[in-house]
């Protein structure tokens, strides 16, 4: 926040310039909303479809992260662009954006905690991440966020700047956990040696092995890409922080500002590209929802890999 006994002066070079760079990244974030909707789309015609290859806990969970932002940024551009939308902004904006970002801290903390028992216990991570699991966690989070924030402001009723300096601390807490978890798996996905194949081609080790690389192949991608949004929201969260506690000037307030939505905007937007990019399964369902690829063989890796399973024990 801004030092009270500091003279602002919003005409200087410096505040100029940072404030003409927040009103072009709007327009950044209207494409960025765009490529949202995009992905709702995709998500949408592959749930749709009998053999969805997206039909698990992380595209839930990312797909409640992505919406929780798209909401923002809507929320956003209709304030910035929109003389009528103002006056319910300034009323509404506090309580909407700390409700935006705890669903967003939890919807992180639950998306790495998926990564950490696909990759740390896999054997039991489909019997873990159940749907009705799932559901709940989808119910949860926005129910706790909403929690969160009764109990911020009562306790800010009470004493601000104790309810700021505990509020902090707790999603400072919350990310380096998730990190921690993030890490942990991708630690270990970088040391873990490629099985061999067995030698003998008439039994169905060979398929069952194959099969269950395809499907650490994909949980591995899901793990990067994981912690490129956690990293971005690292960054979120300690910009945030550094923007409520210190008392700074006002460049520096609207620069950890702008870091704040920068950051947002790269964990979400820049993490939905990153995974049509590194991930498999994301790009054949981009491919399935536009007709680029059709849906004759479409079956998730967990279906292959309990069929050949099946196959391969004994009668």
């Amino acid at each position: 926040m801004i030092a009270a006994n500091a003279t602002i002066d919003y005409d200087a070079p410096d505040v100029v310039i940072i404030s003409s760079v927040r009103s072009y990244f709007t327009i950044v974030q209207c494409i960025g909303a765009f490529i949202e909707v995009v992905f709702f789309f995709i998500m949408i015609r592959d749930w749709c479809r009998k053999n969805a290859i997206t039909k698990s806990a992380f595209f839930y969970l990312f797909t409640l992260k992505t919406f929780n932002n798209f909401v923002y940024l809507v929320y956003w551009v209709l304030a910035s662009y929109f003389y009528v939308f103002k006056t319910f902004f300034y009323i509404t904006y506090a309580q909407f954006f700390t409700f935006n970002l705890e669903v967003d801290t939890l919807s992180e903390f639950f998306i790495a905690l998926n990564r950490f028992t696909a990759l740390m216990i896999p054997l039991k991570h489909d019997r873990i991440w159940t749907s009705t699991v799932t559901f709940r966690c989808l119910i949860l989070i926005p129910c706790l966020a909403g929690l969160l924030i009764f109990g911020w402001y009562e306790l800010a009723s009470l004493n601000f700047f104790v309810c700021a300096i505990i509020s902090c601390f707790y999603r400072v807490g919350s990310i380096m956990v998730s990190m921690i978890i993030t890490l942990i798996p991708t630690i270990k996905s970088l040391c873990q040696s490629k099985p061999m194949y067995s030698s003998n081609p008439t039994l169905h080790v060979n398929a069952l092995v194959d099969a269950n690389l395809k499907k650490q192949k994909a949980e591995r991608q899901l793990l990067y890409i994981t912690v490129f949004i956690s990293f971005w929201k690292t960054v979120n969260i300690a910009a945030n922080t550094v923007f409520f506690i210190a008392d700074a000037s006002l460049f520096s307030s609207q620069l950890m500002s702008f870091i704040t939505d920068f950051s947002t905007f790269t964990s979400n937007v820049g993490g939905l590209i990153i995974l049509l990019v590194v991930s498999n399964v994301a790009r054949k369902a981009f491919k399935q929802a536009f007709g680029i690829e059709k849906n004759e063989k479409s079956v998730s890796i967990s279906t292959v890999f309990s069929t050949v399973k099946n196959q391969g024990s004994p009668k």
